[in-house]
């Protein structure tokens, strides 16, 4: 088994992003709900 230790108290996940493009192309990125706060905000 494998444990993620020290966590923050308040995680922030991430979502899913569709882009769609010329004709079928379809693209997906993930992104955190952290990146838009500053690095010393993000878990706080």
């Amino acid at each position: 088994m494998r444990f993620i230790v020290n966590r923050p108290a308040v995680e922030f996940g991430f979502r899913l992003v569709r882009q769609e493009g010329e004709g079928r192309v379809v693209r997906y990125t993930i992104e955190s709900y952290a990146m838009p706060e500053p690095e010393g905000a993000r878990y706080a």
